[in-house]
C-alpha cells in the first residue's frame, strides 16, 4: 500500500457516501504515511461530518447528545436523587456494576499492580469507573473529565469520595486544565472513536502524564458491533499498530463487555504504552 492506494479507496467510499469508513481508512494512511495529499483529504472528511467541523459543532453535539429527558431536571425527580444519593444506594450500586464489568477489573488490576497513584480519566461519562476506582483503592487520586455537563452533574451527585472529583471539559481540554506531567496513569475508555483529532487528543494525554506513567486505551474491538450514532472511526488492527506499536511497553488485549439481554455480545481492544522516560 502507498498513499495513492489509500486516497483511491477513501475517495470510493466517499463516492458511496461511506464518510465513516472514508475517515477510517485516510487515518490509517496518514499514520502510516504522514503524507500532505492524505492530510487535506482526511480535514475534508472530516469537515463533511458536521459535529467534526470544529470545537464549537462538537461541544454542541454532545451537549445534546448526552442531554436526559427534560423529566429529569424536574424538581421531584432531583430532590429523589439527593435522597438516594444521601443514602449512598445509586453509589453502591455503581461500585457493584464496576464488579461485574471485566474492564473495569482489568484496568484495576493495571493500577494497583503498577502502584499508579495519579490518574486522569479523559471521557468518564457519568464517572463509574473513577467512582469504582476511587472507592476501592482510597491511596489514589483520581479526576475525571467528559465533554458533557450532564455527565459531570450526574459523576458529582454520585460521587461521595474525596479522592475523586470531576471536572468538565473535552479530550483536547487537558493540557490546558492540568500542568504538564500531572498524573502518572490516564486513561481513554471508548472515546477516540469519537473525538475529531485523534492525533490532537493523543498528543494532549501525553502531554499530562508523567515520563515513565501508563496510558490505558479501550476501544470497540468489531466493526461489526452495534455503535452509536456519534461514533466516527474503527480503529482496524492496522491503525492500532500504525499508532501505537512503536510505543514504549506496547500491549493489546480484547476484554469483553458485560453482557447485555437482547443484544449481541461487544468487546473492546484494551491497549497499553508508557510515556518514554
Amino acid at each position: 500500500m502507498n498513499p495513492d492506494n489509500y486516497i483511491q479507496r477513501a475517495l470510493s467510499e466517499l463516492e458511496k457516501d461511506n464518510k465513516i469508513s472514508a475517515l477510517s481508512i485516510l487515518e490509517e494512511g496518514y499514520a502510516r504515511f504522514r503524507d500532505n495529499q492524505i492530510s487535506e483529504l482526511l480535514e475534508k472528511t472530516r469537515a463533511e461530518l458536521r459535529h467534526l467541523r470544529d470545537m464549537q459543532s462538537y461541544h454542541e453535539f454532545y451537549e445534546k447528545q448526552q442531554r436526559k429527558p427534560d423529566k429529569y431536571y424536574k424538581f421531584t425527580r432531583r430532590l429523589e436523587r439527593k435522597i438516594r444519593r444521601w443514602l449512598g444506594r445509586n453509589t453502591r450500586r455503581v461500585i457493584e456494576g464496576c464488579l461485574r464489568n471485566p474492564r473495569y477489573l482489568h484496568l484495576e488490576n493495571d493500577i494497583r499492580q503498577g502502584g499508579h497513584l495519579d490518574i486522569l480519566d479523559i471521557g468518564c461519562w457519568e464517572g463509574h469507573f473513577a467512582i469504582g476506582l476511587g472507592a476501592r483503592n482510597p491511596s489514589i487520586r483520581v479526576i475525571g473529565m467528559d465533554i458533557a455537563s450532564t455527565n459531570i452533574e450526574i459523576a458529582n451527585e454520585l460521587n461521595r469520595f474525596d479522592n475523586v472529583r470531576f471536572l468538565q471539559g473535552a479530550a483536547e481540554d487537558a493540557g490546558t486544565m492540568f500542568p504538564p506531567e500531572s498524573f502518572d496513569f490516564v486513561m481513554l475508555f471508548e472515546i477516540l472513536e469519537h473525538v475529531i483529532d485523534v492525533e490532537r487528543v493523543l498528543t494532549t494525554a501525553l502531554t499530562v502524564l508523567k515520563p515513565g506513567g501508563k496510558m490505558a486505551i479501550t476501544v470497540p474491538a468489531n466493526e461489526e458491533e452495534e455503535h452509536h450514532d456519534e461514533h466516527v472511526r474503527f480503529f482496524s488492527e492496522t491503525l492500532i499498530q500504525e499508532l501505537f506499536s512503536n510505543k514504549p511497553g506496547f500491549t493489546i488485549e480484547t476484554i469483553p463487555h458485560p453482557p447485555r439481554p437482547g443484544k449481541p455480545p461487544e468487546s473492546s481492544n484494551y491497549i497499553t504504552f508508557l510515556k518514554a522516560s
